[in-house]
C-alpha cells in the first residue's frame, strides 16, 4: 500500500481594472482588484509599489480606491502562491483625455 496523496495548487487568477480608463488630468478614477488563490500581491502605479496585499486564510483579495491621475498611469497588479510558478501579472492603463483650449 502506497501513502501517496495528491495536493493540486490552483494558480492565481486576478483582475485588476480602472473606471473611467480616460480621465482629465486631475480627475480621478476608481481602480478595483480582485485575486483568488493568492498568498500576496503587490500593485505598482508607474513602477512604484502602491497596495501590498495580504491573501492571508481564504487566499483571496479584493478592494477598491480612488486615484486622482494627472499624468498617463500604469497599474501593475503582480500576485503569487505555493505553486512555484513565476507570479502572475495583469495591467490597467488610464490614459488622460486632450486637453483642448477655445480661441
Amino acid at each position: 500500500y502506497s501513502n501517496i496523496e495528491t495536493i493540486t495548487v490552483r494558480a492565481p487568477t486576478i483582475s485588476i481594472n480602472a473606471v473611467p480608463n480616460r480621465v482629465a488630468s486631475g480627475d480621478s478614477t476608481t481602480v478595483s482588484w480582485d485575486a483568488t488563490n493568492v498568498n500576496d500581491c503587490t500593485i505598482t502605479r508607474n513602477g512604484a509599489v502602491w497596495q501590498t496585499l495580504d491573501g492571508g486564510v481564504p487566499r483571496t483579495v479584493s478592494g477598491s480606491t480612488s486615484d486622482v491621475i494627472t499624468s498617463q498611469t500604469t497599474y501593475r497588479m503582480s500576485c503569487s502562491n505555493d505553486s512555484g510558478a513565476d507570479a502572475v501579472t495583469r495591467m490597467q492603463v488610464v490614459n488622460l483625455l486632450p486637453d483642448f483650449e477655445e480661441f
